[in-house]
């Protein structure tokens, strides 16, 4: 496993019953993507798509949810 990369996240986000399946999966992708020098995570829509596997019409729910939620 030499020179892989990780993505560490906090635990809260396994504990918070608030999201479900396609929203942690979600979530944490965009976190593998932040940046700390700006602040926000930078794939686009298609591209979380591929990587993720989710629809484009679950990927708008699965972030608006996460919006509500407090995850922006």
């Amino acid at each position: 496993m030499q020179g892989e990369n990780y993505t560490k996240f906090k635990n809260q986000i396994w504990k918070d019953k608030s999201i479900k399946g396609y929203e942690k999966l979600v979530l944490i992708y965009l976190i593998s993507y932040n940046n700390e020098t700006l602040g926000y995570s930078f794939p686009t829509k298609k591209q979380i798509q591929i990587d993720t596997g989710v629809s484009e019409n679950t990927l708008n729910k699965v972030l608006n949810n996460l919006i509500e939620k407090g995850y922006h």
